[in-house]
């Protein structure tokens, strides 16, 4: 028989409350040096998006001066497609020569203008740190914020194995065992009214502790539905989950079929129907409503009221039996 002198079998497959403890002390070193880790890790991500809202007004200058550039490019497109049209017309009758030579100097005008508001934005684009520290400032910030999401995961995992020696040492041994003291809690600022006051309430720890697993517990989420999207052969969703879900609207599919597709905006459908590799399936009943129609319209430009207010089948002009049995690819299911 194994020994059993501690109440535990020695047969390996059960800890004996020695090995337990050792464990235990192991997880507890583990658990500081992941806490301290993560810790640090969501200082320097706190570092680096200070330092990215620090450069906002650099990236508002920079990003006038790429208007400013677009606007520069237009105009002088269209003002040189005016200087065209005057040479074409420069044999032609009076009246046409003026006016073409009125449009052209109204856009030469525009482009004058565009010219001076580029050189204004140089300018005051050369007051601030120029795009190279910006664009590193972003990646920084990116590099820094993935690092900080998996010190919290490791953290987490070890917090994890380390309760599950704690509750396995307790029911050896019949005593509770009392959470790590050795862990520090999280630094306080220099100068602050953090630096002299109280340690941290043991709910508020537990608390940091559940917001760490809720990160770490939706980053595993969303990395297991892309995987579970990357071997599936049919995939159904809401409107709600294909818009929400990266993993689902980042993918393409062979086919897409939109069922009810008389009551989704057509830009939605045409939205969908680009993630489609081969054909789009429109399904609906000819009698459905659309409840895009009931949206306000009044905010909204004259060119965009009927991609808020219309559908894709009456936009196609297929929203009538007769319609929709003319178009090539139309099917009415009686």
């Amino acid at each position: 028989d194994a020994d059993t002198s501690d109440g535990v079998a020695a047969d390996g497959g059960v800890m004996t409350v020695e090995a337990c403890h050792q464990a235990l002390a192991a997880a507890d070193a583990d658990l500081a040096r992941d806490l301290a880790a993560s810790r640090a890790a969501s200082e320097a991500h706190t570092a680096a998006r200070q330092a990215v809202r620090a450069l906002d007004d650099a990236r508002a200058r920079h990003r006038r001066v790429d208007e400013a550039v677009r606007a520069v490019e237009e105009a002088t497109s269209e003002a040189a497609a005016s200087a065209v049209g005057v040479g074409r017309l420069a044999e032609s009758n009076v009246a046409d020569l003026a006016v073409a030579a009125e449009v052209a100097t109204v856009r030469l005008d525009r482009r004058d203008a565009a010219l001076a508001e580029l050189a204004a934005a140089q300018a005051g684009a050369r007051e601030v740190p120029g795009r190279g520290p910006v664009a590193a400032a972003d990646r920084e910030l990116g590099r820094l914020r993935t690092a900080h999401a998996t010190a919290e995961r490791v953290a987490v995992h070890v917090q994890n194995d380390r309760n599950r020696l704690a509750t396995e040492l307790a029911r050896l041994t019949g005593v509770a065992v009392d959470p790590p003291s050795a862990i520090p809690g999280p630094p306080a600022l220099a100068g602050s009214p953090l630096a002299d006051s109280a340690p941290m309430p043991e709910r508020d720890e537990a608390a940091v502790a559940l917001a760490a697993e809720f990160t770490a517990a939706k980053a595993e989420l969303s990395a297991r539905s892309a995987a579970a999207l990357s071997g599936a052969q049919i995939v159904l969703c809401t409107w709600g989950q294909l818009m929400g879900n990266p993993a689902i609207y980042g993918t393409t599919y062979d086919e897409v079929i939109v069922e009810q597709a008389a009551s989704v905006p057509a830009a939605w459908v045409l939205w969908a129907a680009s993630r489609s590799r081969n054909t789009v399936v429109l399904g609906y009943a000819l009698d459905e409503r659309s409840p895009a129609a009931a949206l306000a319209l009044a905010a909204a430009p004259a060119e965009l009221h009927r991609w808020v207010a219309a559908t894709l089948p009456q936009l196609l002009g297929a929203d009538s039996s007769d319609a929709v049995r003319a178009h090539p690819g139309g099917l009415v299911v009686e």
